[in-house]
């Protein structure tokens, strides 16, 4: 969806397009806050130990896009993350060297990179093989992608579909997320004065329970 145009790009929206109406949206929220609330509990066991932030803000948003877009648990696949900054480190070192660098050089990164690779494709074949047969009352973008691909008359150019918007969708769906969130935090942590604000608003609102959507409209700051 983010590369293709004309036919491709409007078919492909209208099978992603129903996961982001904003019921769709409101009711993700629940999968949400459990996710937010299980890396609280994770990071509380550490007891004080040095935490990589933007690790964890990635494996949060992780998290979230597999039970709200997928159905799917993505914890189960240690490297999914670290793959996914090599890839989009690879990317932006492309992008920086005018890609003059061919991606079979035996280079350490060339190497890194490839690895990561093959990684994300048998975590999204494997995704797609546990789907597969299982589709005919789900309605997340995973099972819609799948249904849509029976169309191809070409069954090799529907799974190459799959696959690619598959990887499209975890890496921008959960990076630019993950780097906000880091941000956020930093700066939060910068800001003593807004951080008591915002903790004070949210323990006035919310208490010690988990956040609705319905709690959106009432917390302003």
């Amino acid at each position: 969806l983010l590369t293709s145009e004309g036919d491709l790009w409007r078919k492909q929206r209208k099978v992603i397009q129903p996961a982001f109406q904003s019921r769709r949206v409101a009711a993700q929220a629940d999968a949400i806050a459990e996710e937010a609330a299980a890396l609280v509990a994770r990071l509380r066991r550490q007891n004080g130990q040095v935490i990589d932030l933007p690790r964890e803000m990635t494996a949060l948003t992780l998290g979230v896009l597999g039970r709200t877009l997928l159905d799917a648990r993505l914890d189960r696949f240690a490297s999914i993350g670290g793959d996914f900054e090599v890839v989009q480190g690879q990317a932006m070192f492309e992008l920086a060297s005018l890609s003059a660098v061919p991606t079979w050089l035996p280079l350490p990164r060339q190497l890194r990179f490839r690895a990561a690779r093959r990684r994300l494709q048998t975590i999204v074949d494997q995704l797609v093989d546990e789907r597969r047969g299982r589709v005919a009352d789900r309605d997340d973008v995973l099972s819609r992608l799948i249904t849509s691909a029976a169309d191809e008359a070409d069954p090799q150019v529907g799974r190459r579909r799959v696959h690619d918007e598959l990887v499209t969708l975890l890496l921008a769906g959960h990076e630019t997320t993950a780097a906000t969130l880091s941000w956020s935090l930093h700066l939060l942590d910068q800001h003593p004065e807004v951080r008591e604000r915002l903790h004070e608003e949210a323990t006035a609102v919310i208490g010690s329970r988990l956040p609705t959507v319905d709690d959106l409209g009432r917390l302003p700051w």
